[in-house]
């Protein structure tokens, strides 16, 4: 290592070597070395041996927190440690959000490792925000490329009507919440935001902004449980992952255009390999922070709307993904979760269908549990209670399932009442404002192309919506797309145990007073308002589950 460059910082470091003379070699002054050693704060790494020839004590790190991290290097490695890694999506410096290539890495840790990763996606945040001082603004036009550093949409301009750019005030509300509650939840062996991070409640008000919840739409988090929290279905990591799946059922793609493989890349700064090649619109661009910004293994898909042709309705087959389960037993899991990038346009919705060996099936709508399927902080406020639940491909209300119940994005079961027939003319005209991600915002328009950052964030369907099925007992799982032309990226089909039960059934014993516990005060079924902490910090609020 060059010492010169510790001169400024560092000086008295810098006073401690003792240049080299004649045929003296260069040497340190001990006395001089030690002292700035105490001046400067310097510890010395595990096991390494002090200058007073005793080891450095051995430490143990209870979690890591990497916010907006750097990947030159392809960090990898990070076992036996809980891990979450901040992903801001209006960084400058940091535009092509190399923290999701350090979480890929390290999704699955080696045999016997327990420890869970997370991936949190923050719409509208720029890592330097999350210090408590910082004065220069990264997300800037190049005059020379005639570009931003990203979606203009992220550029801080008040006036702008589209801007989804946090103030500096509101960014820093998410990273007293996200950043506190793991450190409290892994470091310091809280349960009380447990829910949280297991997918299961909603972000505190408090950590909204202006403080005005809910605002879930703003962090979209992904959860890899430890193996044996989990059963993996599906990766696209091997030579037969397009025709196998890894319970050794049949697997089988239909309605699309183009597919390919690719992945996981052996070094930093690239995409990884795509058979027969990757698809147009996912190129991994490195610095310029567009393309599919997630390295792992996945399969990519495209399908376009049928072309039109004089006196002929145009048909288009269903857009899906089949896997054959094997008589699968879900009994030891409560969530079938799997991660998604939507690469075109802004949004995609997924029809998730379970179906048992008795032939019974249950489809569940994936946007009413998840923000994952769009790629801007925009909040899914259909269908409302008055409006029968909706048949997504078409758009139209389906009375079949008129009197049924669905789960909203704040964790209530909320009822959907209509007439008992439903007879329409003409299909209603769609709305933009409101039936996203079936259809995209008309305000997003500039942003469709590719221009927004492309993660593969997850989605998790609690394994009790799929209502009338044999969970022991499953044959087929499918997801559908039901949107007319797309571009997304699939892989991590698994089933997870995020423990709801458990930890709903402690929740419950600690409100009756049976059993005391740092969870207490977390409320089911209402939204009512949380009761005001002894504290007063944002973690410290109340947590809706979504059970």
């Amino acid at each position: 290592m060059d010492p010169s460059g510790l001169k400024i910082p560092y000086p008295d470091l810098i006073n401690a070597i003792i240049p080299a003379s004649g045929t003296k070699p260069i040497g340190i002054d001990n006395a001089t070395f030690q002292a700035a050693i105490s001046k400067y704060n310097i510890f010395y790494a595990a096991g390494s041996e002090n200058t007073n020839g005793n080891d450095a004590a051995y430490y143990t790190f209870k979690g890591a927190f990497l916010v907006g991290p750097t990947d030159f290097g392809g960090n990898s490695g990070l076992s036996n440690v809980p891990l979450a890694v901040l992903l801001p999506s209006c960084d400058g410096d940091m535009a092509n959000l190399q923290g999701a290539s350090t979480y890929d890495r390290n999704r699955f840790g080696r045999t016997g490792d327990v420890a869970p990763r997370y991936q949190v996606m923050v719409n509208g945040a720029n890592h330097n925000d999350y210090n408590t001082i910082w004065t220069n603004e990264d997300f800037t036009f190049n005059t020379e490329a005639k570009t931003w550093r990203g979606p203009q949409h992220c550029n801080r301009d008040v006036k702008q009507k589209d801007n989804i750019r946090l103030s500096r005030e509101d960014q820093r509300r998410t990273g007293l919440f996200v950043i506190n509650s793991f450190m409290r939840y892994h470091v310091g062996d809280e349960k009380k935001f447990q829910s949280w991070w297991s997918g299961a409640a909603q972000l505190p008000n408090e950590t909204c902004p202006s403080g005005k919840g809910p605002c879930d739409e703003r962090i979209v988090l992904t959860v890899q449980r430890a193996a044996n929290d989990r059963l993996r279905i599906q990766n696209f990591e091997w030579a037969d992952s397009l025709r196998l799946n890894l319970i050794g059922g049949a697997v089988s793609f239909s309605g699309f255009d183009e597919k390919a493989k690719c992945i996981l890349p052996s070094v930093a700064d690239v995409g990884g390999n795509c058979t027969l090649k990757r698809l147009s619109g996912f190129e991994y661009s490195g610095w310029g922070g567009k393309g599919l910004l997630s390295i792992a293994d996945h399969v990519e898909l495209a399908w376009s709307k049928p072309k039109e042709e004089a006196g002929k309705q145009p048909v288009q087959a269903e857009r899906a993904i089949i896997s054959d389960l094997k008589d699968l037993s879900a009994k030891d899991y409560d969530s079938l979760t799997f991660r998604i990038a939507v690469v075109r346009p802004m949004g995609q919705e997924v029809l998730v269908t379970l179906t048992d060996t008795a032939g019974k099936s249950a489809t569940v709508t994936a946007s009413n549990f998840t923000n994952a399927l769009y790629n801007a902080p925009r909040r899914k406020t259909y269908p409302v209670k008055t409006v029968p639940v909706a048949n997504a491909s078409i758009g139209l209300p389906d009375p079949a399932k008129a009197n049924s119940t669905m789960v909203d994005l704040i964790g209530q079961q909320a009822p959907f009442e209509s007439p008992p027939a439903v007879t329409l003319v003409a299909p209603p005209e769609p709305d933009p404002a409101r039936d996203i991600p079936l259809l995209d915002h008309t305000a997003d328009a500039p942003y469709a192309n590719g221009e927004v950052k492309m993660l593969l964030n997850m989605v998790a369907i609690p394994l009790q919506a799929f209502e009338g099925i044999d969970l022991a007992h499953l044959d087929k799982l499918k997801l559908a797309f039901p949107k007319e032309s797309g571009k997304v990226a699939i892989t991590d089909i698994e089933l997870q145990n995020f423990g709801r039960a458990e930890r709903l059934a402690e929740i419950a014993l600690e409100q009756a007073g049976i059993v005391s516990g740092s969870g207490a005060g977390i409320a089911l079924n209402g939204n009512g308002g949380p009761p005001k902490s002894a504290s007063g910090k944002p973690e410290d609020k109340q947590l809706i589950l979504n059970h």
